[in-house]
Order: C-alpha cells, then structure tokens, then sequence
C-alpha cells in the first residue's frame, strides 16, 4: 500500500513540476488533488516515514512534511507521547543523515519538529524542549559547520514557532495556551539560546584576520537568532491587550508592528550591561562590514540595542553608563569608517532610537561631556552626507536610495529633538544642514546640484516633488527657524537673484535651454522651501504663522522701516539687484523681503506670458508659484489685528486685513489667478494649484466677506464663467463657482442681501440651463457635440455651488434651505435629462455626481417637518426610476469592463447612502401627509435603488473591489437601520438579496464576509424579536443560512480575522432559529461512521452553548464568543468536510 501511495505522489509531482507546455491544465489539477487528498489521511504517520525513506523527489518530501504537519496538529490530543518522541527524533535524524537536503525540504522539517515541542511544551513545561535544545548546543559546538549550521536552523524553527503568535491558531491552541507556551519559553530557554549565540560570536571574533566563507556562514546563522532575539515581543500586559485588540476588531498584524522597541528584565543584565557584549557586536560589524549580505544583521541587533529600556536600565545610573559606552562604541566606530550605502540606513537608526528612547540622559545628564558634543557633530556631519548622496540619485529613483532613508531617520531624529529642548543648543548643526539642503538642490555657482540632473528635468516627475520631499522640506523648514537671521535673507536673495537673471534672460531671448532649466529647477527648490519656512504645519487643513517667524518679526522691529517695507512689498515689478542687499536685509522685513521675491517673480511670469512667451516658461515653476501664493495665503493674507497679543506690527501692517496693502494684496492674488487660467488651462498640475489658491481666498468667514466686497473678485469670476469652454476648462469653471459659494455662504447679514448674494451665482446658470433644456428643438438636437458640452459644464457648475454648500458652519442651515429652493426644479429637470442622456455615461456620472453631493451636504440641514427633505426625496425617487430603467440588462455587455466604467454605479450606491444618513438625524422618523399616509422617505427610495440594481449584482460585476464593498455595505447599512421596512418587501426580493449574501460569506474576501456577517446577525436578530408580527416565510428566510454558515465552520473556511463577527451572526441564528438548530446538529452527528468522531462532536457542540439561554443580551454573546473560538479550534483536531 504505502508503495502504492509513492508512486501516485511521484507521478503528481511530475506533472506539477513540468513545463505548462507538457501537461494540461486537468492533468495539473488532477495532481494538485493527489496531494491536498493526500494531507486528509489520518494517522499517516508509517507512511510518511516510508515516503522519506524511499523517495528521491524533494518536491514530494516536502508535501509529506504538509501531510506530517496537519495529522499532528489535528490528532496531537490522541497521540501516544512515545509515538510523538519517535516521530521527532526520526525527522531530526533524516535531517541529520541527509546533508545535501534542500533548504525548503529542511525548513518544512524542522518546523514540524518545532510545531511537536511547542506542542509538548504545555504539558510538559519545556522538558522536551530542553533536551533538544542539549542537543543542537552540542551540534553547535561541534566544530563541524554542517552540524552548526543545522544547529542554529533548528534554533531558528523554535524561536519562529513561539514568536508567531498572532497567526498561531493554525496550529491548533487557543490564544491562551500559545501565550502562556511564549511566556514559558521567554523565561527558561530564551536567554540561554541568546547566550550560546553570543559566546559562538565572540569566539568567532577573536580569529585573526578576515573571515573564511564558512565562518560567514556560521556567523550568518548566529546573527539570525540575535537578532531574532534582540526583536522578540516580550510578552508583557501591553502587547496582550494589543493582540486581543487585533483579534476583536479584525485586522492582522505581527510581532514587528509592536515591537518598537528592546525592553527587557533585570534577568538579562549579566548579558547586556557588560560593556564588552556592545564592543563584541560594533566589532563584529567592523570586521564583516564588507560582507554586503550580513551587514543587515549586524546593523539590526545595534539598532534594537540603541533601544534599550524597560526593568533593566530602571536604575538612572545604570542607563547612564550603558548609554555612555554604547555611545562611545558607536563614535569610535564612525570615525574608523566612511558609511557606505548598505549601512546608510542602519547608522540613522541607531541616532533616531537613542534620541527617542535616550533623549533625557543624553541632553541632561551628559550634557557637559565632551561625548556628547562628539556626538551631535557626528550627527550633523553625517546628515549633510546624506542629504548630499540622496541628491545626487536620479529623480526617477529617488525612492530607492539608501541614502534618501537615512536622510530621513535622520531628520526624524533632529525633529524629535527640537520638540522639547532650547533652539539655541542647535543653531550651528540647523545652519549647516539647511545651507547643505539648500546647496545640493542648486546649481552652480551657489549650489553644486549635478549637470546630470538638471539636463534630465522630466515636468512628469518634478510635478510630484511637494509629495515626494513633503516630509524633508517640513523638517528644512524647522532647521530653517532655528537660524532665521540666516535662513530669510538667504532665501529672499537667491530668488530675487534668479528672478533677475530669468528677466535677463527673457530681455536677452536666450536660447540656452540648460541654463534656463537650471534656473527653473533653481526656482522651483528655492520655493518650496522658502513656503515650508513660513508655514509649520504638516496638515494643510490647520493655517498658522509659526511662532518663532512672529517672535522673530517683532525682535527685528525696531531696525525695520516700516514704510520701505510696504513699498517693496507692492513694487512688483522693480528688479532687485546685488547693490540692493545690504540696505534690505538691514531696514527690511525678512518675511515681508521673501514674500514680495516671489512676487516679483510671480509678476515677472504673468508678463512673460502676456508677451506670448509662455512656450518657454516652466509648467512646474508655475505649478510651485501657486502653491507657494496658496500657502502664504492661507496663513498670513488678511491677517486679524487682533489675533494675539504677541502679533507683529510689521506683518499685520503687510498683511493685514484693516490695511492699506489688503485690497492690492487681493487683487495681485486674483490677478495672478486669472493669469493662470489664461496661460496654463492645458497643464492639471498648475491648473489645480491655482484653484486651491483661489479657494484659501475664501477659507475663512473674514476672507470670504472681505472678498464678496472686492469687484475684481466678482470681475475675474464672471469673465472665466463666461469664457468659452475650450478655453476655459468646466472643471476650473467648477471651482471659481466653489470659491464663489463659498464667499457668499460666509454672509451672514439680511436675509435680502444674502438671497441678492445666491441670485447672482444662480440664476445666470439656472437661466442658461433652462434656456437649452427648454428649448424647443432640444429634444431633436440634444445629442450635437456643442450642446452635450454646455450640459456637462453646467452640471459642473452645480456640483461646485453644493460641494461647499455647508462649508461654514455658522450660515450651513440658512444657505443650504436657500440653495434648496433654487435647485429643487433643476434637480428634477436633470431627472428628465437623465432619461435622455441614458446613452451618455459622462453626462448621467455628472448628474449622480450632483445628487450625491446635494445628499452629503444639503440633506442634513433641511428639515423634515417642513417638508423640505420629502420634496428632496420625491426627486430621488423619480431618479432611481429612471436609472434603473435605462440600465437594466447592461451587464451582459461589461463583463470584461474595467471598475471605471462602473463608475455611474459607484456614485448610484453613494448616493443611497447618503440618504439613510438622514435617518439617523431624524431619529428614523417617518412622516405623513395629510391623508395619514405615509410621503416618500429615503428608505422607500433605498430599496427601489436595491431592487433596481439588484441584478446587475452578479459575481463578475462584484470582483471589483470597491463596488463590491459599498454595494455590501449599503446592504448592512439598511438592515441595521430600517429591518422592518425592509421585511415589508415581496419575497423574491428578500431571497435574491439572500443570495448575494451567501456569495458574499466566502468569495470576496474578509472584508465582505465580516460585512455580510453583520448583515445576517441584524437581520435575524429583527426576525427573532418580531416572530410574532411576521408571516411565516419571511420569518425563516435565514433558517438556511444556520445550515450553510455551519458547513463553512466545518470546512475551515473562517479566516482568523473573522472569528468573532462568524461567531457571533451564527449565535444569532442560533437565537432566531434553536429547534432548527438542535436537528441539524442530531443530523450532522448521526451521520458520522465512526463512533469516536460522532463523540468528539457531541461533546463540542454542548460545550458550544453550555450554561446559554440563547438571548441577546451582552454577557451571554462575550460567552459565546469565547466558546465559539474553543469549538472551532476543537473540530480542527478531528474533523474534516471537504
């Protein structure tokens, strides 16, 4: 038989190992088959000895360790301890007896050896563990590699198996007995394999000269287990609650995502505080540093070392010492060395974890020490290194580089620094990397930016740099504070002087295409950083003026001249010369000095353009000149007097909203705009930095009523309304309406002039709307080219008024009742258009897009009771019946389409949810006419949209993942809010709603079928509590699911995420449908062959609901919940249903 049995293997792994070319796709599966029927055998453990004994395939070795591996974790609790013994010291032996095994044939070994002492090791407390563990220190100490280097390997597999524990219900423990096998292994044998390591290091260290190639291997081997070591999650209180938190709220992780950090016991102190154990690892890294392959490792135990805390440095002088040694070690080790690439990142690590978990001592208690000093002049120099190695890698790579990581720990760990301690302490080290960052990133003279990078300036690639560097330029920012003396005046210079070599250039109609490039490139860096010095927050929704540029303004006050500082504010179009420095940066302003460079660039630009040179000018400078006006903007324009005490004079005097500059502030800004628009409608990148800058204009209720007052303002928005589409994009039309609502939204005078205020955006658009829909040939002439496009751009038009309809809060109610009434007609006209444009995807995407957008910020503030949201509702309504109509039968003909062209039913299923938020506002509350009958609700309009939609449901339309997840969600999200309503529709509804969650419960991922779980747990909990008021076979429209979640849980489909939301929609059912319940159970039981499984799975099922009366109240779930997890893991050991 067992010959038998080899010869099927062999001959399946043949077939699976040959080319595609050679064998068919039944023949691979046929085989595939062999094998997975092949891991069912119970009790193959004779077998398997046989297979290894007489095979020479390693392919079918390595699916018997499979085979091997599931019998003992499903039949560990019926297993002889003599059988278990043999069966290990009989793979421990073939690994031995067969050296030239391959590594994943061994691996597959020495993790089932591993699954076998884990296993053992929580009844016998590690006995077993500790004879093997004699026995591979015994190998290691040999002298033979081969035998070392399985010795280690066999370490490796135990350290793998008892660290793993997020993912241990594989092998068939509860949560409990993995953690308490962990912490038993952390405290008897984890130490001692940690020092077996380090002694087999250190005597491998005192070898004369370099390292052979198999002393590397060796050395390999012991790295992997330190460093395994040196990263192990400690099990503590913290990281527990962090598991069970994975395991309640569903999401996976792993070891590493905690361990941040080496925090150990006073039980490790003999090994760790000795100061040779450091030198040993910073000498080993010395010694193997030109070995490419082991650096890794050497750099990892150093970095987690860096990290030391916890119980074992709790004494302050204990840490001190440590930290001193480790600290001298590490400077006596860089200045042996140059840091090459491979070790770039690995260094910055080590400075980033002392800073953040060695700060204190470092900055306080070894201040005054000269190691110190040492130390963060090493610190500066190799972080101008970096920046300097990562400049010099090709834009297109800028990710790859080693370099670029390091430069950014290192950054990262100056940040840190100048959170809580004394600016001052820093200024030299700020000065030097930020006068480094600023040289690598120019061009010579001043800079020294490689000829390389300026020749290959792809505009594709620098529009992303504000993304790409984001994080550097905040921390060149923060450097840049720290000295501003320095920083403002530098940065104002180098733009005033590029902006005046540009005009000579464009006077000269120079035709150097590298020079101009290098200074565009010059430029474009220049203000990037000068925006990130001006403005400190990393999230762009928060607008402020630093503290140190407002302390700094009002120190330098009394040597400024105010008046020559607003003159040279609003002098744009004056060049600045050298013979001009001296006299600025000693009377002027620097912020007011830097700001107006880059207006004067900014102005040079529009003239340029407007001298029909725009072939010439840079997309990306242009791009970058917005958004630097767009920052600025946002922080300082229309600054309010009285802010703050400590405001400058000079800024609110510049900048400020009761001043003279305020109104020529605004209009430069809004000049500049429509310049943009003119110039560069073509190029997305710069078109959507002047949009924004447009809208920060009105991102505050003071900048917003300031503007409605500007006549410029309404000037450039009604000229770019007006102008003909191919000139002006709809898309940009969309936004100068945003920022149009969004000033008049801002008013909150008289209702007249508010209503004066909404007229004049509305109703030229209402009016042009009208004019074409009403027209009397339209219905014959609706599908001409020039009409679709005026249809889609007033569509757009609408989209930007109720984008930003409730964008200030204070006026949200007021303006969103207000747009409500002027909309509601051309709402229900886009209705008609709808059926009309059925054929035009682009035009029915817009119009759903309108009423999704009206659904996410109008709704909510129209009332109910005045009937302001019926008449909302009764829209919607006519819309998802026109919808449906014209798109029923459609999938048959995009079964192959990409999730773009579902894009019309991504936005159908967005608006449906947007109106069941609604309800929750209102409390679910149903109106009534005045006939008692109940008016359309969103509800009513929700599941017309299902039913509409329903079948174009099927499996291909739902494998694209984010229709599938908000069609899903949406399910749950009426049943969680609106079960009766829901129960109230006709059957067939119900069932093919049912179906598609079936589908959901295993084919499209954990996701889904953690949303449908809770679909099934609301929907059966409706049922059971409300049996009494529903007809019979609305009531058992879930009975089926008890049957088909069981076959799931038998079938070991469940994934670990998904055990607690499984378990508790099948307690739910459990709940609605108990008699079902009971006799499915009986049957599944009866039906088993064997006696002692039929047992096994009586005993688990009651032990399921033990002490349960089958309700919903919380104690009971949390108990189920427990046995639930238990009764999955039981049936694993002896169960399988294919």
């Amino acid at each position: 038989m067992e010959q038998q049995i080899l010869q099927e293997l062999e001959s399946a792994a043949k077939i699976i190992l040959a080319q595609p070319s050679v064998v068919t796709n039944q023949q691979r599966t046929e085989a595939e088959n062999v094998f997975l029927n092949f891991r069912r055998t119970k009790c193959p453990y004779q077998i398997c000895k046989y297979i290894f004994d007489h095979t020479s395939i390693d392919y079918v070795i390595f699916e018997t360790c499979n085979t091997l591996k599931d019998a003992i974790i499903r039949e560990w609790n019926y297993m002889e301890i003599d059988d278990v013994n043999s069966i290990r010291d009989y793979l421990l032996q073939h690994v031995l007896n067969h050296p030239n095994t391959p590594v994943f044939v061994r691996e597959k070994i020495l993790q089932v050896i591993a699954i076998m002492v884990k296993r053992g090791s929580v009844t016998d407390l590690g006995a077993e563990r500790r004879k093997l563990l004699g026995e591979v220190e015994r190998l290691i100490m040999s002298g033979e590699l081969r035998k070392q280097i399985l010795g280690c390997s066999i370490i490796c597999a135990l350290m793998q198996e008892y660290s793993n524990t997020v993912k241990s219900a594989d092998v068939g423990l509860p949560w409990e007995a993995h953690l308490s096998a962990k912490k038993q292994f952390e405290m008897t044998d984890l130490k001692n394999i940690f020092q077996l390591c380090v002694g087999s290091l250190n005597e491998i260290c005192k070898m004369d000269g370099s390292f052979s190639e198999n002393a590397l291997m060796l050395i390999k081997s012991l790295l992997l287990i330190a460093e395994s070591t040196l990263m192990w999650a400690f099990i503590s209180a913290t990281n527990i609650l962090f598991i069970l938190h994975a395991r309640i709220y569903r999401f996976s992780t792993h070891e590493a995502d905690f361990n941040l950090s080496l925090k150990l016991s006073t039980h490790w102190k003999d090994i760790i505080l000795d100061p040779s154990f450091i030198q040993l690892f910073f000498h080993l890294h010395w010694k193997i540093r030109n070995s490419a392959h082991l650096t890794h490792y050497t750099l990892n135990c150093l970095v987690q070392l860096a990290s030391l805390n916890g119980p074992i440095v709790a004494v302050k002088q204990v840490k001190i010492d440590y930290i001193k040694n480790y600290m001298s070690c590490f400077l006596s080790f860089l200045n042996s060395v140059d840091i090459v690439d491979r070790e770039a990142i690995g260094v910055s690590n080590i400075f980033l974890k002392l800073l953040l978990f060695n700060k204190m001592i470092i900055m306080s208690d070894l201040g005054r020490e000269e190691l110190v000093n040492n130390f963060f002049r090493q610190m500066t120099q190799l972080t101008c290194h970096f920046a300097e190695k990562a400049s010099q890698h090709d834009s297109a790579n800028y990710d790859e580089s080693m370099f670029t990581e390091a430069f950014d720990n290192m950054l990262k760990a100056w940040e840190h620094l100048f959170l809580e301690h004394n600016e001052n302490l820093f200024v030299e080290s700020s000065k030097c990397i930020f006068d480094s960052y600023l040289r690598w990133h120019l061009s010579p003279p001043y800079g020294s930016r490689s000829k390389a990078t300026s020749e290959e300036v792809d505009e594709a690639e620098e529009e992303e740099d504000l993304n790409k560097f984001g994080s550097q330029l905040v921390s060149i920012g923060i450097f840049a504070r720290q000295v501003l003396d320095h920083s403002l005046p530098n940065l104002a210079k180098l733009i005033d002087e590029k902006t005046y070599e540009l005009r000579l250039m464009w006077q000269g109609a120079s035709n150097n295409n590298i020079q101009r490039d290098d200074l565009y490139e010059d430029l474009h860096w220049l203000l990037m950083i000068s925006g990130h010095v001006l403005t400190n927050d990393k999230d762009e929704s928060v607008s402020s003026i630093p503290d140190s540029i407002m302390k700094y303004s009002i120190q330098r006050a009394p040597n400024v001249n105010i008046n020559a500082s607003l003159t040279l504010l609003t002098t744009v179009d004056r060049s600045i010369t050298q013979s001009d420095y001296a006299q600025l940066e000693e009377s002027i302003d620097h912020v007011v000095w830097l700001v107006s460079a880059v207006f004067r660039l900014s102005e040079l630009e529009k003239q340029m353009g407007e001298a029909k040179l725009t072939h010439v000018l840079s997309p990306t400078l242009s791009s970058t000149i917005a958004w630097f006006l767009q920052t600025w903007a946002s922080s300082y324009l229309l600054l309010p007097e009285a802010q703050n005490s400590e405001n400058s004079f000079v800024l609110v005097s510049a900048f400020g909203q009761q001043t003279d500059c305020a109104k020529w502030l605004v209009d430069f800004i809004l000049n500049k705009v429509q310049s943009n628009i003119c110039l560069f409608s073509a190029d997305n990148c710069v078109t959507e930095n002047t949009c924004k800058l447009l809208l920060s204009l009105s991102s505050t209720r003071n900048k917003a009523l300031f503007l409605l007052k500007n006549e410029f303002f309404w000037s450039v928005i009604n000229n770019g309304l007006r102008s003909h589409s191919g000139y002006v994009s709809p898309e940009i039309k969309r936004v100068l309406i945003k920022s149009l609502t969004t000033a008049t939204s801002a008013y909150d005078g008289p209702e007249e002039k508010r209503r004066e205020y909404i007229d004049q955006v509305l109703k030229s658009i209402i009016e042009k709307f009208r004019g074409i829909v009403l027209e009397e040939n339209f219905k014959k002439q609706y599908h001409d080219e020039m009409i679709r496009s005026e249809i889609m751009e007033i569509i757009h038009l609408f989209i930007g008024v109720v984008e930003v309809a409730g964008v200030i809060q204070s006026t949200a109610t007021t303006v969103c009742k207000c747009l409500a009434e002027y909309l509601s007609p051309v709402l229900s006209d886009m209705v008609s258009l709808i059926s009309i444009y059925h054929n035009y995807q682009q035009i029915t995407q817009l119009i759903l897009e309108l009423f999704k957008e009206c659904s996410r910020t109008m709704l909510c503030y129209l009332s109910s009771s005045q009937n302001e949201a019926r008449v909302f509702y009764e829209i919607c309504l006519r819309l998802v019946e026109t919808y449906v109509k014209h798109n029923s039968g459609r999938l048959t003909e995009e079964v192959n389409a990409e999730e773009d062209s579902f894009q019309d039913m991504l936005l159908f299923l967005d608006l449906l949810t947007n109106l069941l938020t609604k309800d929750i506002i209102d409390c679910g509350l149903a109106e009534e006419n005045g006939e008692g009958k109940p008016v359309v609700n969103s509800v009513h309009v929700c599941i017309l949209g299902l039913q509409g939609i329903l079948p174009l449901m099927s499996v291909e339309t739902l494998k694209f993942p984010t229709l599938c997840f908000k069609f899903y969600s949406l399910l749950s999200y009426i049943w969680e809010l609106h079960a009766e309503k829901v129960c109230e529709q006709p059957h067939e509804f119900l069932v093919n709603i049912l179906a598609v969650i079936e589908l959901g419960l295993t084919l499209f991922g954990t996701q889904i079928t953690g949303i449908c779980c809770e679909f099934i747990q609301f929907f059966s909990r409706h049922l059971c509590l409300h049996a009494a008021q529903l007809q019979p076979e609305k009531f058992l429209l879930l009975q089926p699911f008890l049957k088909i979640m069981m076959t799931i849980i038998l079938s070991r489909q469940i994934n670990s995420e998904n055990i607690k939301v499984f378990g508790l929609a099948f307690h739910s059912l459990i709940c609605c449908y108990k008699d079902y319940y009971l006799r499915l159970v009986e049957e599944l039981i009866s039906s088993q062959t064997q006696p002692d499984i039929a047992q096994r799975l009586s005993e688990a099922f009651t032990k399921l609901t033990a002490g349960l009366h089958l309700g919903y109240d919380r104690q009971e779930k949390l108990t189920f919940e427990n046995n639930f997890e238990k009764f999955v893991i039981s049936i694993q050991e002896f169960l399988f249903i294919k």
